[in-house]
């Protein structure tokens, strides 16, 4: 899967993964996440109080298949 976070400066990290998941707390915020599988650009520290969205990329997805 190709998973893409953008962040508030207008920069996006495209990372191509077996599985990614976040977590959340109590209020529903983000406080971490886990990717598994990685091929490339693997990141080694997000901060999420910079992060607009995280979304996954299914067309890209479609035309690798």
């Amino acid at each position: 899967m190709k998973i893409t976070i953008v962040f508030k400066n207008g920069f996006s990290l495209a990372v191509t993964c077996k599985e990614f998941s976040i977590n959340k707390d109590g209020f529903g915020n983000i406080t971490g996440y886990s990717i598994k599988g990685i091929k490339d650009r693997k990141p080694l520290y997000i901060e999420f109080e910079d992060v607009i969205c995280v979304y996954r990329d299914v067309e890209a997805e479609d035309e690798e298949a």
